[in-house]
């Protein structure tokens, strides 16, 4: 018996021992696990916190939805992944685009005379878009298309970049390789000299390019770097690359934006201040040359004519110190030793404009100076009495099998009145002197103007001489009229008279009139949102009998001269 008690007190002892011991052991494991969790716990604040400085950046910067929802993805990825990082040395990334998809409808565009015509060449540039002189017939629909995406990177106070690619032409379900919506290829590359092309029913100003394409190309619009503070100078910055330069009321230079758009290989010095802005710029054209075996761009000798290519030289001066008036002064020079450069609307910038044969049409070695100044502002009359005032003059000369004096003047004027600033009811008068060839000179050539635009407040020239891109802008004397209105929030209306006539005379031959006709056009469009609007354009012209139009032949007295007619609907998305 006394075995058993002296057994049983050993195990209760033991037992007590054992845990005894177990007790500090635990209390450490606690201690461990505790010390774990304020490790994982601060590390989920941390990351949360990243999270939230990287949604606020995001904000400051202005980044689409699509990608914060790309961030925020991201930053989930990284409470799993700890230690991963984006890194970039931009200050601020910003995405941008547009697309534009235009359906059109064209009939009689040859004026009815489906039988053919004369043979002498095309005498209205801005028709690049119309049928051939043996054409049976133009009635038809066409889809085109233009999608633009962009980036800007901001890499410092005064360094930023900017990147623009582009996709432009007419919709075939993609087509055979090498496809062109009409005529042959010519010099490649983009830019400057050679336009994205026009579409049918003068969809867009053609160049001197192989771009006539189809959807299937994606190219280089804009990408240049531009410099701030050049020399520690404030307000002096350097932009270099491809670039859109839009300047004054875009009759020299605009970025055609309703059709292809218009950029420039060209190098840009700004200097802005509180009351005016100069720019000097130079930009390169048509050229021959081309890379070497060496793979540098300097020449093979006697191979690529030395550079012997097109080149723009512009100074261009705005004085903004009058309260609601400006004063532009300019000078461009062109250089055109290749003799292949084409201005915005399809026109050779060699060209004789159509001198006093119809044989004169061609390219051309092309030096001349334009001189130009250009009022514009506003009177506190009703909501805005507006008024813009330009005159250019051309001097050169034009070399090819001969010499052609450069001899032009332009003038450009246009007043409106807008009666209400909340309902942007405006009517305006628009005129456009381009001087035609006499006595032997060329007359005005036209370089870079906007022909067409969307809604710039109100003030714009949607239409700027017809919807239809038939009526020219040289050798050209032009009465314009038009009414505009926003009857309510989200929508805009239009309507523009236009009568034209040919300021030279083009019927040497005996027969034709030089009166183009009358053209009437209609728009109206409807802002969906901030990012999406919808238009909706028609125009018909009434040409006169024995006009020298339809892809340059007179329409004679025994021919028709049935009214042309294009009606589009255009969805843009600008984001």
């Amino acid at each position: 018996m006394r075995g058993i008690w002296i057994l049983s007190l050993a195990v209760l002892v033991g037992s007590t021992y054992l845990h005894a011991q177990e007790v500090p052991s635990l209390g450490q494991e606690v201690k461990q696990l505790r010390k774990q969790l304020d490790v994982v716990l601060s590390e989920s604040l941390r990351l949360r916190s990243e999270r939230a400085r990287l949604q606020s950046h995001l904000g400051s910067v202005g980044a689409p939805g699509f990608l914060e929802t790309e961030v925020n993805a991201l930053a989930e990825f990284i409470e799993h992944a700890p230690g991963a990082t984006v890194k970039s040395t931009a200050t601020n990334i910003d995405v941008f685009g547009q697309f534009r998809i235009r359906w059109g409808a064209i009939w009689d565009r040859n004026f009815g005379n489906s039988d053919g015509a004369v043979g002498v060449p095309l005498l209205d540039a801005q028709a690049v878009g119309g049928p051939s002189a043996t054409s049976s017939g133009d009635d038809g629909y066409y889809l085109d298309a233009r999608f633009q995406v962009g980036f800007d990177f901001q890499l410092s106070q005064k360094v930023s970049t900017h990147f623009v690619i582009t996709s432009f032409g007419l919709f075939d379900n993609g087509g055979p390789a090498g496809t062109t919506i009409f005529g042959s290829a010519a010099s490649g590359g983009g830019g400057f000299g050679s336009q994205e092309g026009a579409a049918p029913g003068g969809a867009g100003g053609a160049g001197n390019s192989s771009n006539f394409q189809i959807l299937n190309d994606i190219r280089l619009y804009e990408g240049w770097i531009r410099i701030d503070q050049v020399f520690g100078v404030d307000g002096l910055s350097l932009t270099n690359g491809r670039q859109e330069i839009v300047l004054g009321n875009e009759f020299q230079f605009g970025n055609n934006e309703f059709f292809s758009g218009q950029t420039f290989d060209a190098a840009r010095l700004t200097l802005e201040r509180d009351t005016y802005t100069l720019d000097f710029i130079w930009a390169k054209m048509a050229g021959t040359e081309s890379l070497n075996p060496g793979n540098n761009p300097y020449p093979i000798a006697g191979a690529n004519g030395g550079f012997d290519d097109d080149e723009l030289f512009a100074v261009y001066f705005t004085y903004t110190g009058m309260s609601d008036h400006a004063v532009d002064l300019y000078w461009i020079y062109i250089n055109g030793d290749n003799a292949g450069s084409a201005g915005t609307l399809g026109n050779s910038l060699g060209s004789s404009s159509f001198g006093d044969t119809l044989n004169e049409v061609g390219f051309a070695q092309a030096y001349f100076h334009t001189f130009g100044f250009r009022l514009s502002g506003e009177f506190s009359l009703a909501d805005g009495l507006d008024y813009n005032l330009e005159v250019a003059y051309q001097r050169g000369s034009l070399k090819d099998f001969r010499k052609t004096d450069v001899d032009g003047l332009a003038v450009e004027a246009e007043l409106g009145l807008t009666f209400q600033a909340e309902s942007r009811t405006r009517v305006y008068l628009r005129f456009l002197y381009a001087e035609g060839a006499h006595n032997g000179d060329s007359g005005y050539i036209p370089l870079f103007p906007e022909r067409h635009a969307y809604d710039d407040g109100g003030k714009g020239y949607r239409a700027r001489y017809g919807i239809l891109n038939i009526i020219p802008m040289d050798n050209v004397f032009i009465l314009q009229g038009g009414f505009t209105l926003d009857p309510a929030v989200d929508w805009s209306l239009g309507v523009a008279v236009l009568w034209a006539t040919h300021d030279a005379d083009l019927s040497p031959i005996g027969f034709g009139d030089d009166d183009i006709g009358l053209e009437l056009d209609f728009f109206v469009e409807y802002r969906h949102s901030a990012e999406y609007t919808l238009g909706l354009g028609f125009g018909i012209l009434f040409p006169e009998e024995g006009a020298p139009l339809n892809g340059g032949s007179f329409i004679n007295d025994g021919g028709r001269d049935d009214p042309a007619y294009l009606i589009y609907l255009d969805a843009r998305v600008k984001f």
